[in-house]
């Protein structure tokens, strides 16, 4: 990744531009953008293409060098060490700039006005990255890749951000950080490597036009139901394409990765020959009727190499062009001479049978036992002896050998030579090869997708133009379920930013449900727009553009940040980007404080969202006060609880709950977070002290609360009396 910065008109806002480049799969990532002064943007685009290496220039300023790099030292591990490169300034002065551009595409004109109408950051990033990447070998990777892709497209795609990623463990768990439990581990079953990480860009990118949405819900419903089983067992046996052309474009792949590969794009080309017909679905029909179109002519390059000698990596043998044959034409004159001066040895030896033998990788020498030595020349050369044997070679003999090697290299070089330039033939419709493994990929995807319209109990989304709504039926969390094996209790939600519930308030007893909940509805929605079948028994929605989360409690002391300075920090970030057509999550916020300041956090951030945003909110919270603005705003705010039943049998202080994990109107009066203690293990002693302690507090503030209301009371009738009396 390239990272240039530009001189920005204001303190509080950083104009940035990335590029980030895959030598490996040649695909092109850049972009252009307003950050703000904590450089989240930067931070969330790092986070998501996790790159490897980081090229800065030498003029970046401390705060983004040292931003990036508490971005990256979060991602570090043992193995995985990301390495950050300073680089020279002198090539950004628009003069150079453009002198390196024009030169790298001189060729390519369509390419050089495409680069060109990039903003001038990013092509500042892409004359560095020309630059860098020579000292490699890898510049060309730049001129390969036809069109760039913007990163996330806020047009195309649903904005989900870094904490969105991590707190609905979309791409990995939050206990060790590995791929177990996360909804890429449970959605994706594609066969190929190349299918593998475009569903993983699948996922964090959800579609937002309705009608591609559609498109793919249509075709994964077509493919449950036709299986096409040729077309799917020859994934399995597929290598990876997309890197394979990559090492065949740098010239660096082996006679047998070249046959591997072209081999299997020939079985690819055979088997969508004359399949779109099969298909109703318009995608389906275009990837099918696409990727033999691409693969046209690829059997006749392959044809004019030898694939028996490309097998075992025979270079020599490889091709048949005539200047291959002058080369071995002269070999064979040397060998036949070898030969025939053997039948003059064996006349001087008077041995008819002897014969040329190799001794540690040597040829041609004459092997003769020592009673023998009577009769070797006196010029002979000795090369080796034991105390049986000796060997030798004649004058001529190596004469003729040193020529031979010579020969057997030049010939070498020269199949050398035109393996590269079967390489370059072969590269100038590689573009076209790479579409086609672009496709394939696709249909892996969907595919993968096609698994969950057989699951039971999952639906088909429907997307409404209407007001933006949220209708699931039935609901359920998708990893939580495949673990509990048929005991997870479903819930219907709705919202609507025209109905009473745009904001759901969702309180109740600890580990009563209420996370598991709002994750449930996030990762739905997710699924629906990524065009997977959901878990629910239906599920109706209007476009979603973005999805916030705070959840959780944790610090970054790295970056100095307490965990209520990171809560608030994400809570601002969010009032930033958040639209009319976005879903808020926010779990327990003000937490990380004293109680009187987090309640008044909590209920004016509410607030805000319910009075400006108008966005679709799920907020939980254990604050009485937060409850206040459902009376405030009757026809927007709704309260719900996780439903539970409280033992009043017990003679214990800490009442027992049973938790039926059911979404119930209304709210709950307490947390029983001394339920959960108890649960935890704590000493009986501890939880009795607890218990009473709690109960002072409740009877305490039971006298304000009545007090405050006998206050208000008086004041209300004194104003009424005033009033009457006026």
């Amino acid at each position: 990744m390239f990272v240039y910065e530009e001189k920005s008109p204001s303190e509080d806002t950083r104009q940035l531009a990335i590029v980030c480049v895959d030598p490996e799969t040649s695909s092109v990532v850049y972009d252009a953008f307003t950050d703000c002064r904590l450089c989240t943007e930067l931070q969330y685009r790092i986070d998501q293409l996790q790159p490897v290496e980081v090229v800065v220039p030498c003029s970046t300023s401390k705060q983004i060098y040292k931003i990036i790099q508490q971005t990256l030292s979060v991602r570090e591990t043992e193995r995985t060490k990301v390495h950050i490169e300073e680089f020279m300034d002198n090539i950004f002065q628009p003069s150079q700039l453009y002198t390196i551009i024009s030169n790298f595409y001189k060729n390519e004109p369509s390419s050089l006005q495409r680069v060109y109408a990039l903003p001038k950051a990013v092509v500042s990033c892409i004359a560095g990255l020309i630059i860098y990447l020579q000292q490699f070998g890898l510049h060309q990777v730049l001129s390969l890749t036809r069109k760039f892709q913007r990163f996330s497209n806020r047009t195309k795609y649903m904005y989900l951000n870094s904490e969105c990623i991590s707190d609905l463990e979309l791409v990995q768990n939050a206990l060790d950080g590995s791929e177990d439990g996360s909804l890429l581990k449970l959605l994706n079953t594609t066969a190929t490597k190349f299918g593998c990480r475009l569903f993983r860009s699948w996922l964090l990118q959800p579609l937002l036009q309705a009608n591609k949405i559609e498109e793919r819900l249509n075709a994964i419903k077509e493919l449950s139901e036709k299986k096409p089983k040729q077309v799917m067992n020859m994934f399995l046996q597929l290598t990876d394409l997309e890197k394979g052309l990559c090492k065949i474009f740098y010239q660096r792949c082996s006679p047998l990765e070249f046959e591997t590969i072209t081999q299997s794009l020939i079985q690819v080309h055979h088997t969508f020959q004359a399949q779109h017909d099969k298909f109703s679905s318009t995608l389906l029909k275009k990837l099918f009727l696409d990727i033999p179109k691409f693969l046209n002519g690829i059997e006749g390059v392959c044809s004019k190499m030898n694939k028996s000698a490309a097998r075992s990596n025979s270079f020599c043998n490889l091709f048949d062009t005539p200047c291959i044959q002058v080369e071995k034409a002269k070999i064979e004159r040397t060998v036949d001479i070898l030969y025939q001066h053997l039948k003059e040895i064996r006349d001087i030896l008077q041995q008819p049978h002897i014969n040329f033998v190799t001794i540690s990788q040597t040829e041609f020498l004459i092997e003769i036992k020592q009673k023998d030595l009577h009769l070797v020349p006196h010029d002979w050369i000795t090369f080796s002896s034991t105390k049986t044997l000796s060997r030798f070679q004649s004058p001529l003999i190596k004469e003729n050998y040193f020529l031979l090697q010579k020969q057997r290299e030049k010939l070498l070089q020269t199949a050398h030579r035109e393996w590269q330039l079967f390489l370059h033939e072969f590269a100038s419709s590689l573009n076209m090869y790479k579409e086609a493994v672009k496709r394939l990929a696709i249909l892996d995807c969907l595919n993968a997708l096609a698994n969950n319209v057989t699951k039971p109990s999952y639906c088909k989304p429907k997307f409404s133009t209407a007001p933006l709504e949220v209708d699931i039926c039935q609901g359920r969390h998708p990893v939580i379920e495949s673990v509990c094996q048929g005991q997870f209790v479903p819930n219907n939600t709705f919202m609507s930013v025209s109905g009473k519930s745009r904001v759901l308030l969702i309180s109740g007893p600890n580990m009563g449900g209420k996370s598991c909940y709002i994750k449930q509805i996030a990762l739905i929605i997710i699924m629906a727009h990524m065009g997977s079948y959901v878990p629910a028994d239906s599920c109706s929605l209007g476009i979603i553009d973005a999805i916030f989360t705070r959840m959780g409690s944790r610090d970054e002391m790295y970056r100095r940040q307490s965990s209520f300075m990171l809560e608030l920090e994400e809570t601002s970030r969010i009032l930033t980007e958040v639209t009319e057509r976005s879903l808020v999550i926010l779990d327990e916020l003000g937490r990380g404080t004293s109680t009187h300041d987090g309640q008044a956090l909590a209920y004016a951030t509410l607030h805000h969202l319910i009075r400006k945003h108008k966005c679709l909110v799920l907020f939980v919270s254990h604050f009485p006060v937060v409850r206040e603005l459902e009376f405030k705003f009757p026809s927007v705010v709704h309260s719900y609880h996780m439903a539970f039943l409280v033992d009043e049998l017990t003679t214990e202080n800490i009442k027992s709950l049973t938790f039926l994990y059911q979404l119930t109107s209304g709210a709950s009066n307490e947390s029983y977070g001394l339920n959960v203690a108890r649960l935890a293990g704590l000493p009986v002693q501890l939880l009795d002290k607890a218990a009473n302690k709690a109960k002072q507090a409740q009877d305490a503030r039971n006298i304000e609360e009545n007090f405050t209301d006998i206050y208000f009371a008086d004041i209300d009738r004194n104003i009424h009396q005033n009033l009457t009396t006026s």
